[in-house]
């Protein structure tokens, strides 16, 4: 019954797949600001967070690794941001890149609501919406054996973001959608090498 139940669930989470085009490393969780521009207000001070991994090292002719410094600082209702980053694949392209991030705080009043016969409160709690716009610039290896592709090339392709990050005591919630833009990336003639938009979610 276990070994159905698990072929059930792993088809449901494959039928569709889809290409990650923005680097996401296992440590975003200690840096929420990374991948979501309203969190850059969350914290009422100066803060400079840093995080760097490095994956099947040896395994190609590059190593695989991730590196990101983030400088936030929250004052009043209002805060802003930078985030820079280097992501090197291991294969065609490598990127790095930098976003400046703003958000605003709302403070939502107590309040309750009754489900049936239960009353429910709900203590005051913040919200916080942002934004953030920056861009990368994607590196090429010259050595690839392909008329198509346009090597030597750095392009310097803008993106955008918008992000929701909702705090209400110890529990927090957050939406963030990177790649609202859809630039091309101009790595080929082709119009097709667009980056998506992409949706992260967060709780914690």
């Amino acid at each position: 019954m276990k070994k159905i139940i698990l072929i059930l669930v792993t088809s449901i989470f494959t039928v569709s797949g889809f290409a990650q085009q923005f680097p996401l490393q296992s440590q975003y969780r200690y840096n929420y600001s990374s991948i979501n521009p309203a969190a850059v207000g969350a914290k009422d001070y100066f803060s400079i967070r840093a995080s760097a991994r490095n994956q099947w090292v040896n395994f190609g002719e590059k190593d695989i690794s991730t590196e990101y410094i983030t400088f936030t600082n929250g004052f009043g209702n209002s805060g802003v941001g930078l985030t820079m980053m280097n992501d090197e694949t291991g294969g065609f392209y490598s990127s790095t890149g930098f976003k400046l991030a703003y958000s605003h705080k709302v403070i939502v009043s107590e309040s309750e609501f009754y489900f049936g016969s239960h009353r429910i409160a709900v203590p005051q709690s913040e919200l916080f919406l942002g934004i953030s716009g920056g861009g990368s610039k994607y590196n090429s290896i010259d050595a690839v054996n392909d008329a198509v592709v346009s090597t030597g090339k750095t392009p310097f392709v803008p993106d955008a973001s918008f992000g929701v990050y909702y705090r209400v005591k110890d529990l927090c919630l957050g939406v963030s959608v990177p790649g609202i833009l859809n630039s091309n990336i101009e790595v080929s003639e082709s119009n097709n090498n667009v980056v998506e938009s992409h949706l992260y979610s967060m709780v914690s």
